[in-house]
């Protein structure tokens, strides 16, 4: 180097020092100059002096070759054998020359078909060796052998000798790579199993390794409530089985673990891509109830009874079959149908019924009712029972007479029944029928019969009603009884006169003849003991005989323009005066101012009412009024209101008197410029 073309003569055996310079021999002898060769063989020549004549010699295969820079004289590799994920590959390459790198070079090796890029692992400075390595990543592969590549790649870096001269970057003499191998693939696992959706068993699941692995065992089964027991091998390196085992009812999944096993090169397996999913059922369904569907008691002549069987869970396979009767006495049925309602709900009817004793349903235990998972009928049940009911057969009553003038809730009587049931609570009530002409004259309180009513013997001595006895179990058994009144003697008072006043003008005065009689066989005073406002009657007082007839006067005197509603209270006693008895009859009238007629009133035609006389309804007939809203009023003989409506602008109205007292009542019709009023005969 400093000069051009420099011719050297160079002699030597073995190594030579001197002059500052020095001589590599690799056993050759030789004499040479720049043009020729002496001697076969590689050498490398290294001539050193001043900074003008520095020189590097190489001599290959008898050929002496100068080179103007250190270069590459080999590159070891790794040791045979195949590397897995995370092992490095090392190269070592090997300068002439001592060599400082500055920067990140790197050496170009193919894994399969992949070019990589082993990077400078160290500083290196003056150096005649540098190391390359390269780890092993997920995915690398190559089965075949890797290579290396022929050039360092500089990647911007600078490779250069002590003098700063540029190494040369040919890499020469590498090491073979053919037995180098790479696997930086990890096994799947595929678990698999024939389990079903739903299971009430243990079960079997199959992992199976897309390479030969090894070291699977349960705890590299990832189990959500449930164990695994029993791994056993089915292909060697590939397939396992292992049981599983549910903790509890509830879902189950079975997956493997990542890093579960290795394959040769040491590589750990990758999870799986799927997991086992079941649902576990091992509690067997149970029946909660058998229970009747009707009341308990049956009565003779019943049919058919239903029971309804209700279990834990949804069930299937539940028939006839499954179902028995139990009696007791002489009691009889069967089974005769099974009815689904919902999954948990069924209801089994049974029939052929007869006898006296009870009825129950019992469930049998013969593993034909499973749930959804298979699972049998925990147990048997033994359900409700009905007894058979027989209904009476004939109602008594202590006392079937009342004497007269009795006082209203008076005892008559108490009814007793006949019935085969010991034990039976009977209650007993007045009911429509043959015979039921008299029931609204009596009441009945428990197992007593009273009077409703003050009966009187001269007006009627003999009752009839209908009664029922129910055994509050389905069985009920009516008959009629005639009541007899016994007769005493007694002032029987009778007013005749009507209590209806025409319109009266203010300060006027209106009268009504009454007559008092006395019908009964004791003489009497009656006495006129109050009388509603506006009305008044004379004299206040009058002695009657048996058989007497005597007159009074009914004054209606007005002091307001309204309508009067009143009575009049008559008191009389027997001669014994051991009864107070009190007759009231019914006051009406309105004050009126004498004034113009104008639109708007009402007159007495225009307003129908039937039927006339009435025993359970009044209907009022209003077509012909076109709607005009009345004010109505339905006042008794008593004088008190029954009925009242404001504004009515219907065409008709229907009254219920059902329950309504035998008398005369006053309908009464008004507005603001008018007033009608009606007469109705209830009679009972």
């Amino acid at each position: 180097e400093g000069q051009e073309n420099p011719e050297f003569t160079i002699s030597y055996s073995g190594f030579v020092n001197g002059d500052d310079r020095s001589v590599i021999d690799t056993e050759p002898t030789a004499s040479t100059t720049a043009d020729e060769t002496t001697a076969a063989g590689t050498a490398a020549i290294v001539l050193s002096g001043g900074s003008d004549n520095n020189y590097s010699f190489n001599l290959v295969e008898g050929t002496l070759t100068i080179v103007q820079a250190s270069f590459v004289t080999s590159v070891s590799v790794p040791d045979d054998g195949i590397y897995a994920i995370g092992d490095e590959l090392t190269f070592t390459v090997n300068f002439a020359l001592p060599v400082t790198i500055t920067g990140m070079p790197s050496l170009p090796i193919t894994i399969g078909t992949e070019t990589k890029a082993a990077t400078l692992s160290g500083k290196v400075s003056e150096s005649n060796t540098a190391t390359f390595t390269y780890t092993i990543t997920e995915g690398d592969l190559d089965t075949d052998g890797i290579t290396v590549g022929s050039t360092i790649d500089l990647n911007g870096a600078t490779i250069v000798d002590e003098f700063g001269t540029d190494a040369i970057l040919t890499l020469n003499n590498t090491a073979s790579t053919a037995n180098v191998n790479v696997d930086g693939i990890r096994a799947i696992p595929t678990i698999t199993s024939v389990v079903s959706d739903l299971t009430n068993a243990a079960f079997t699941v199959t992992v199976t390794y897309d390479e030969p692995v090894s070291g699977l065992t349960a705890e590299d089964l990832n189990i959500t409530n449930g164990t695994a027991d029993n791994v056993a091998v089915v292909t060697a390196g590939l397939v396992w089985t292992a049981d599983i085992t549910p903790t509890a009812d509830g879902a189950i999944t079975v997956a493997v673990a990542a890093a579960a096993v290795t394959d040769a090169a040491g590589n750990t397996s990758v999870a799986s891509a799927s997991e086992i999913a079941t649902t576990f059922d091992g509690t067997a369904p149970a029946i909660t109830s058998i229970a009747r569907v009707e009341s308990e008691r049956v009565n003779t002549g019943v049919d058919k009874l239903n029971f309804t069987v209700k279990f834990s869970e949804n069930v299937t396979g539940v028939d006839a079959s499954d179902f028995q009767v139990a009696t007791t006495g002489t009691a009889t049925a069967s089974v005769n149908t099974v009815t689904q309602v919902d999954g948990k709900t069924y209801t089994v009817n049974v029939n052929g019924i007869s006898g006296e004793g009870t009825i129950g349903l019992n469930a049998k235990d013969d593993d034909s009712i499973i749930d959804a998972a298979t699972n049998a009928l925990a147990s048997a049940f033994t359900g409700e029972v009905y007894t058979t009911n027989f209904v009476a057969t004939d109602i008594a009553l202590s006392t079937a007479s009342i004497q007269e003038n009795n006082a209203v809730g008076a005892e008559i009587g108490a009814f007793s029944t006949t019935d085969a049931d010991a034990g039976d609570s009977h209650t007993y009530t007045l009911v429509s029928g043959t015979g039921d002409a008299d029931n609204a004259s009596f009441t009945i309180t428990g197992n007593k019969l009273l009077a409703a009513e003050v009966f009187d013997f001269e007006t009627k001595n003999s009752y009839s009603i209908r009664v029922k006895t129910d055994d509050s179990f389905g069985g009920t058994y009516e008959e009629v009884f005639t009541i007899e009144i016994i007769n005493e003697a007694e002032a029987v008072i009778v007013v005749t006169g009507e209590g209806t006043f025409d319109e009266t003008i203010l300060g006027l005065s209106a009268t009504k003849s009454w007559t008092i009689e006395n019908r009964g066989e004791a003489a009497t005073e009656v006495r006129i003991i109050s009388s509603s406002q506006g009305f008044s009657v004379n004299p206040g007082s009058v002695q009657l005989n048996p058989g007497d007839t005597k007159n009074i006067t009914a004054v209606f005197i007005p002091t307001e323009a309204k309508v009067y509603n009143g009575v009049v209270v008559f008191n009389y006693d027997i001669t014994n005066n051991i009864q107070d008895n009190v007759l009231e009859i019914g006051l009406s009238g309105e004050g009126v101012i004498v004034t113009g007629l104008d639109n708007g009133q009402i007159s007495e035609e225009q307003i129908g009412v039937f039927p006339n006389p009435a025993s359970t309804y009044v209907t009022i007939d209003l077509s012909e009024l076109s709607g005009m809203p009345l004010n109505i009023q339905m006042i008794s003989p008593t004088g008190v209101s029954r009925l009242e409506k404001e504004g009515y602008d219907k065409s008709e109205l229907t009254i219920d008197v059902t329950n309504f007292e035998s008398g005369l009542y006053i309908i009464q019709f008004s507005n603001e410029r008018s007033l009608v009023r009606k007469k109705v005969l209830i009679r009972k």
